[in-house]
């Protein structure tokens, strides 16, 4: 979990030299693929990390390249959402990685980004396909892009609301969107969080190298607690709405309407507008 720190009179910007040198310093994990940071670009204002990040893919960055900015003017979501944050109070970040040509690694990728997300902060709930909840509401997501000229390759981006506070968000996500301060009510140390993350991502990575997705499997159920839950999502241009009975990389959600077909399984690719149902309790994590 992610250190406390003193409350802050201003925004602590990031320092390139200082995430080296966390990184640098701190223990390997067992099993940790040993990559991610070995290449670090700190930006003040930036169109988009995944932007540069798959700039750098072209250009033959090394696997673990970190492209970090204090602020986006182009951030972006998944089906084209746009992604804002707060300037030097949040966490905006894209990683390289390149698993080879791997039929689930598109997926995975995401898996791995959320499930180290949790693994530093275990307060964090996932919800399907790719973002992170806390106390109910949105704290982040993660986007995963790949390069038609560089198979194999993927930029994973991940945005985390740490030090926003509630004016800082536009008026219609206030009830949406929460940040680390807004719900546990102290600043982060963005630095020190980002180097966790990027050393639980690191970790991540390599169990996922190493024994594939089954590696990452349980975990993602876990944190999935929408599981058993009602929701309602847009699939291929129908409105689905049932019980969401399981999560899976390769096959997607499998939902009960309660109807004479039993559970479906629908590809998560065709997945959009995934939200509870109405009334449904928020996703919080699994105690387990």
């Amino acid at each position: 979990m992610a250190r406390q720190v003193p409350q802050l009179s201003g925004p602590r910007r990031l320092d390139a030299a200082r995430l080296r040198g966390l990184l640098a310093t701190a223990p390997a994990k067992e099993g940790a693929a040993g990559v991610v940071g070995r290449h670090l670009e700190l930006h003040e204002s930036i169109d988009s990390t995944n932007s540069r990040a798959l700039a750098l893919l072209a250009e033959g960055a090394p696997e673990g390249a970190v492209v970090i900015a204090e602020h986006q003017t182009a951030g972006r979501g998944r089906l084209g959402a746009r992604w804002d944050a707060s300037p030097s109070k949040d966490l905006l970040f894209s990683v390289i990685l390149r698993p080879g040509p791997r039929e689930d690694a598109p997926r995975a990728m995401t898996v791995i980004a959320a499930l180290a997300v949790g693994d530093v902060l275990p307060e964090t709930a996932v919800m399907w396909p790719n973002d992170l909840f806390l106390a109910g509401r949105k704290l982040g997501g993660v986007l995963v892009e790949g390069s038609s000229s560089h198979p194999g390759a993927y930029v994973v981006g991940v945005g985390l609301n740490v030090n926003s506070e509630a004016s800082d968000f536009p008026p219609p996500l206030r009830p949406l969107a929460v940040s680390l301060l807004m719900a546990l009510g102290r600043e982060r140390d963005r630095a020190a969080l980002l180097a966790e993350v990027l050393r639980a991502l690191d970790a991540r990575y390599g169990r996922y190298r190493a024994h594939g997705a089954a590696a990452l499997a349980g975990d993602w159920r876990a944190r999935n607690s929408a599981l058993g839950r009602m929701v309602t999502f847009d699939h291929r241009g129908a409105r689905v709405t049932g019980r969401l009975a399981d999560v899976d990389l390769a096959a997607g959600v499998l939902v009960d309407a309660g109807d004479a077909r039993g559970p479906v399984r629908y590809a998560g690719e065709h997945v959009r507008e995934f939200t509870l149902v109405q009334g449904e309790a928020a996703p919080r994590p699994d105690p387990r």
